[in-house]
């Protein structure tokens, strides 16, 4: 099913293999950043190439300096961002990358014909298809299809990816109906038999019957009998939803482990022993965000922006006293700025907001309009938090942050938290003869049910799996994606503070994307919500005036 192009591409890395007697580490690890750039970046309001997931970089060196091996960690892969995009923005680059490129051949095989972006609702939504940056999608699909080769996927791994991105558009195609016979008491719906549904189960390797019998009922397990209960529209909506999550979320997982097996493979010297090495260390992650609807995301990229700031402070707090005592100035009375109470705020045992929220989403009459009357009850005299009556109508509040003020809308935090696929749709993706989901439970064989369908909804360690899960009715439910986050970040803190930090921060002159074109208000911006003005704060805190000592 490879085009052309793809195989001319296999064979330039299959020479290059064959040539130099394997593609080097380096080039691996170079060639990696078109592939998870093509899956985890997209075009947003201020960047066309924005990484929507965090990434942590292990780079190891030999004692001469040459790069040994490397390993890739990822963290909170932006998952809403495949069923909403504001105007302006676009849905992964993997999509339109590949409807861009597609062949002839491949469109017939994967049911596409004429299909474009603007016909799938998963990437039509915020009208906006291209990049403003000039970069060609074509261009980019066959810099990473030639990256997998060398990376060794292999043809059928490429093919069977593409195939899943396909479904995955398709899925946001499907409608529901609601049944003629649903009363109020009892509303019940059906998949729609039509272009989008039928292209799903085909291209999943499942029946229609069986797709649309995993999205339109329930499982209830009860005193040992098994029940299946309908659906209303809205709730087999959502269940499609976490489908298409769940799918993307394995697919974005298998590429990186695949990619950690080609670049974390490097562990002997020439001679066969073990190889000395020291490391390096990388983080790319996203920047603090305000926008004019805050959601949960934001609150945990934010979150994780405070956890960061912290570090920061204490490094240059740090820099600062070891200047004082080479000076011999006496800097122990200097009162340094410090914001543990923000994050005592976001994720303190029992009363911080993601806390609250996971005791909302551990009950059956859990809901968001409750979590958010707990919230204003819980915090409302902390002074980093504010809701005022008219935010309260809304189901908002505001968090100061280091770099200001931000609103947070309370809007399906919840169902967002709990991170559950059905269990219906479970047994469908163990029924498909799909070969890549098939594939994706043999790497996870030696575990449970439970812990393949954890492997679909998170990004825990697999040693860990049993840990994270618990049984809820017609639900398989993991640790909640906040407690998943904030026990991420914890050990990418400890990470860190294992190192000797040195910071790039990118600044961008206007989202103009123009030359000589320098918009003051937006750096300040900028240089605010990456931390360099509270970081200044902290020096100024102390003694900010230097003079040489020969004046």
């Amino acid at each position: 099913m490879l085009s052309r192009k793809l195989q001319e591409k296999e064979n330039i890395a299959n020479q290059q293999i064959n040539g130099n007697g394997g593609a080097s580490i380096e080039q691996q690890v170079l060639q990696s950043n078109p592939i998870v750039e093509a899956f985890g970046n997209a075009r947003t309001m201020r960047n066309d190439n924005s990484s929507r997931f965090g990434k942590y970089i292990n780079i190891a060196f030999t004692s001469e300096g040459k790069l040994l091996r490397a390993s890739i960690d990822t963290y909170l892969l932006e998952k809403v961002r495949l069923i909403h995009q504001c105007r302006g923005e676009r849905n992964f680059h993997i999509f339109y990358q590949f409807l861009a490129s597609a062949s002839r051949t491949e469109r017939e095989e994967l049911c596409l014909n004429d299909m474009t972006p603007e016909d799938f609702l998963l990437t039509n939504q915020s009208e906006t298809y291209d990049r403003r940056d000039g970069v060609s999608d074509v261009d980019m699909h066959n810099e990473m299809v030639e990256a997998m080769q060398i990376m060794n996927f292999g043809e059928d791994t490429v093919q069977h990816l593409m195939r899943l991105i396909v479904a995955i558009l398709f899925a946001g195609n499907m409608t529901f109906a609601a049944d003629s016979h649903s009363s109020s008491y009892s509303e019940s719906c059906s998949l729609e038999e039509n272009e989008a549904s039928l292209a799903v189960a085909k291209l999943l390797g499942v029946s229609f019957d069986k797709l649309a019998a995993s999205l339109t009922t329930k499982v209830l397990f009860a005193r040992g009998d098994i029940i299946h209960k309908g659906l209303d529209r809205s709730a087999a909506e959502k269940a499609n939803e976490a489908l298409i999550k769940s799918m993307y979320g394995a697919a974005f997982d298998f590429i990186t482990e695949k990619i950690n097996l080609s670049i974390n493979a490097g562990s002997s010297d020439e001679n066969g022993g073990a190889s000395k090495s020291t490391g390096r260390n990388v983080l790319n992650i996203f920047g603090f965000e305000t926008f004019d609807v805050n959601n949960f995301e934001q609150l945990c990229i934010n979150y994780t922006n405070e956890t960061l700031q912290q570090q920061f402070n204490k490094f240059v707090f740090k820099l600062e006293q070891q200047e004082y005592e080479r000076e011999g100035i006496l800097w122990k009375f200097i009162p340094f700025p410090d914001n543990q109470d923000v994050l005592d705020l976001i994720d303190k045992p029992r009363t911080g907001i993601l806390q609250l929220l996971d005791e909302q989403c551990m009950v059956n009459w859990g809901s968001d309009e409750k979590f958010s009357l707990n919230l204003y009850s819980n915090c409302e005299k902390h002074s980093r938090f504010s809701a005022g009556s008219a935010q309260k109508v809304r189901k908002q509040f505001s968090v100061e942050h280091y770099a200001g003020y931000v609103e947070y809308t309370i809007e399906n935090w919840l169902e967002k938290n709990k991170d559950q696929l059905p269990a219906a749709s479970v047994e469908l993706l163990e029924s498909s003869e799909f070969e890549l989901i098939g594939q994706i439970k043999v790497r996870r064989s030696r575990f449970s049910l439970l812990a393949f369908v954890l492997s679909l909804t998170t990004r825990t360690v697999p040693v860990f799996l049993q840990k994270y899960v618990r049984s809820e009715g017609s639900k398989i439910t993991t640790k909640s994606l906040g407690k998943q986050f904030s026990d991420s970040l914890k050990i990418l803190r400890a990470r860190i503070d294992a190192t000797v930090p040195h910071y790039v921060r990118c600044l961008k002159p206007n989202d103009e994307l123009a030359p000589d074109n320098f918009d003051p208000k937006q750096i300040v911006e900028q240089l605010r919500y990456c931390g360099v003005l509270e970081a200044v704060r902290v020096s100024r805190a102390g003694y900010p005036t230097r003079y040489p000592h020969d004046v």
